[in-house]
This record gives structure tokens, sequence and C-alpha cells, in this order.
């Protein structure tokens, strides 16, 4: 009986903590609801910081501005938006209610698609501005081929498949060109999350004098400084991938000498990817036929003029806009495949009519096999693709921060379901909190 009366205690306890708790919790959301938290507007006008991707910031201030054009039908430039930052002015207001940094990003890879069919070049922000210009003309053209396709239903270019991209690029270059139906299809499936940046290490700049030369691939010996020129091919492969740069190995070993803002650049940003993306690199030398065997593309690849390797580094971009095609996520990349996977993309690549093997290539829905948390909560801030969600925990108040590609509809002091990937290694949690999500469904929902 004794133990049956603690029990009963204990319980009567649990029961009054948790009621004081959601008290706690409804009374401390009313009040941060009562007082708005004052919003920031730096990163959607992509205002370098000390821990911000400097590197790209400019470059994404100019693909925003072509996303506002194709949204509005309007024609502003760079120089309008940072004006327009600077002045707060009727523009800075209605760029900022138009924002989405997930439609900005898909503006910049379709710039990029357009770029490497139009120009010898790997990314759209390495061209001059004329270049840049008639790319941006190119897009705007794809645009109104999209809206005579699609009629009534709005459909944006960069909405589309990489795929379904290049056909309205074909009949932009031919219009004669007829339009393959099948893959010109409407689908809701879109390419919705974003790249992760890679990693930035500001205290690199103060690397001793020999790990700097190392890291670029260099030797010292009797006061003559050599370059591995093999390795630093990869390294400067690598370099634009995360940089969305088209850098040479002339130009990294110029920057090592000058000490310039690319050299500082290089040394900063994370790098460890490299041996994947070789390995990648000897795969297509191989299947190319400038190898009898996968063993020779190791060595054959080093020993191809310039010409041939950049060749076979266009193939590799080719293949990764398959592969984010596939797998409707940017997030996948094409050296972290399976060597039966890049097979498949491979004959994807030489032939476009291609069906890839399912069974080889896995759930189209690639991060679907991670286990998932759904949770529910109030919603406490939103600002751009920005949110903050909070819920009662057995611990207290958890938040959880992130971005989501769609916020319309939602207002803060709804209570919403979430879903997001349980991948621990790419989001950073404390006791009380989750940031660094990118959430894969949120939802309102009764009480």
């Amino acid at each position: 009986m004794k133990n049956k009366g603690l029990i009963l205690v204990l319980l009567i306890l649990v029961i009054i903590i948790t009621a004081m708790v959601s008290v706690l919790f409804v009374v401390n959301r009313e009040d941060r609801q009562s007082e708005p938290i004052e919003k920031n507007f730096d990163e959607f006008f992509y205002v370098a910081t000390e821990d911000s991707d400097a590197i790209l910031y400019d470059k994404k201030l100019k693909s925003a501005a072509v996303y506002y054009n194709l949204i509005t039908g309007k024609s502003i430039s760079k120089s309008d938006l940072k004006s327009a930052y600077k002045n707060k002015n009727e523009l800075y207001k209605d760029y900022i209610k138009n924002y989405n940094e997930y439609s900005i990003e898909a503006v910049r890879d379709s710039l990029d698609l357009i770029a490497r069919r139009e120009f010898d070049c790997f990314f759209y922000s390495a061209l001059t501005e004329e270049q840049q210009s008639t790319v941006d003309d190119i897009l705007y053209s794809i645009q109104k081929l999209a809206d005579s396709y699609y009629g009534e239903d709005k459909v944006y270019a960069f909405d589309l498949s990489y795929d379904q991209q290049l056909e309205l690029y074909n009949l932009y270059l031919d219009s004669s060109y007829m339009l393959d139906e099948i893959r010109m299809k409407k689908s809701e499936d879109k390419n919705r999350m974003l790249v992760d940046c890679p990693t930035y290490y500001p205290e690199y700049v103060n690397l001793s004098e020999d790990v700097i030369l190392r890291h670029f691939e260099g030797r010292k010996r009797d006061d003559k400084i050599t370059f591995n020129e093999d390795d630093l091919e990869i390294d400067a492969f690598y370099y634009n991938l995360i940089s969305e740069s088209d850098v040479t190995v002339e130009d990294l070993e110029n920057a090592y000498y000058e000490r310039n803002e690319l050299c500082y650049n290089f040394l900063c940003y994370e790098q460890n990817c490299c041996s994947e993306i070789e390995n990648t690199l000897w795969n297509i030398s191989f299947k190319e036929g400038q190898a009898v065997s996968f063993a020779e593309g190791k060595d054959t690849f080093p020993k191809l003029d310039k010409k041939g390797k950049r060749e076979i580094e266009k193939i590799y971009l080719r293949e990764q806009e398959i592969v984010a095609d596939y797998y409707r996520d940017r997030r996948v990349m094409l050296y972290a495949l399976s060597e039966a996977q890049k097979d498949e993309v491979y004959k994807a690549y030489v032939d476009p009519d291609y069906q890839m093997d399912s069974s080889v290539m896995g759930d189209r829905d690639l991060y679907s096999r991670n286990p998932k948390y759904v949770k529910h909560g109030v919603i406490t801030y939103i600002n751009g693709n920005n949110i903050v969600v909070e819920n009662q925990h057995n611990e207290g108040i958890k938040e959880y921060e992130g971005k989501y590609y769609d916020l319309s509809g939602l207002k803060e002091g709804d209570y919403v379901e979430m879903v997001f990937d349980d991948k621990l290694d790419s989001i950073g949690f404390a006791s009380h909190k989750y940031d660094g999500i990118q959430f894969i469904k949120i939802e309102v929902q009764e009480k």
C-alpha cells in the first residue's frame, strides 16, 4: 500500500510539473509574440559578414536581380539592388516582398546551364558582364517560350528540370524545333533543396609558409618552388565547383605568389572531396575511350592536354545536371554515387532517351531513406525563407530553426507539423535548439 501511495504522489507531481511547463510555454510564447522580433534583411541582399560565404555573395546578388526581373517583368540590375539596400526605397520593399532564396538558387542554376552551352565556361558568374547580359536575355527568351507552351498555367523556367530547360533552349536556338511533349509534361516535383556552402576557415590565412605551399600542391627544393600540376588541376576543379568560378592551374600558381584574394579564398574554404572528384574524372576518362581500363584512366587523365581535361570536366558538370534531375535534389553529388550508379548516369549522358535503372539508382527521393523527424510546434519567427518553430519538450521549450522553400500562407503563431531529415552530421543542435535545418514539409495543423 505504501508503494501504491508513493506512486500516486509521484504521478500527481509529474502532472503538476507538466502543467506548469505548459503554462510557462504559452506565457513565454505570448510574451514573445507581443514583442515582435526586429527583422534583418541583410541576408536577402547577400551582405557580406565575417561568417558569410563572401566569395559567393556578389554572384548571388546578380542572380537575384535576374530572378526579380523574371517574376515581376521589370528590368533591374545588380547595381539597382545595391542602391535599394542603401537607400531603402520602393524597390527595396518590393524586392523583400518577392524574395525567395530557393528560387534565386534555381535561377543561378539556369544561368549556369545556358552559360555552359553558349560559352566555354563552367559557371555564369565567371563570364564577363557582356556575356552575362547575353545569357540573361536568353533566359528571358526561354521564359517567354515557357509561357507560350504552358499557357495560363504559370510555370517559371527555373522551376523546370534541367532536361526541360534544355528542350526550351533548343527551341530558342531553332524555332522549328519540336518540343518533346513527354519531357515537357508539367510536374509538381521541383528541385527545392539548397546546397550547403563549404565551411570557411578564416584562421587558415595565418598558416605557416610550408603549410600554405603544401596546400597549393607545391614543394620547395634548392630555393626553387615546383607545383604538382596534376593534383592542382583537381584542386582547381573542386574549387570551381564550390565557388562557381572558372580558375585554372595557372591562376592558382599566380595566386600563391601574389597572395591575392583568390589565394586566401582557396586556402580558407574546406576541400575534403577532391579524391572522390578525381576518381570520378578518371572514371569518365575511361568511359570516353581515352583509356582501355579504369586503372589506366587513373594515369590517362593527368596526361591529357588542357583541352582534353576541360572536356572531361564539362562532361562531369553535365552528368551532375542529370543526377540533380533524377533525384530532384541539388545536394546529391555525382562524386558520391557508387560506380554502378555513375555507369548509369554516363549512359544517360550519351543517350538522352536512356532510362536509368531504378534498381541501381535507388529511390528517386534519395534522402527518403534517411529517418525523418516529425515534430509539432508554434511558429515564432518568419523572415523570407527562414523560420523558427517552438514546441513543448520534456526538458522545456525546444526550438527548430531553418529554411523552407515556401512559407506563403504561414504566419507567426500558427501551430504546424514539420518534417525534416534526421541528418545530425549537417544539423547543429543543443539541448534546447536545432538549427541549420532544411525542412521537407511544414503544414498548419489543428491544435
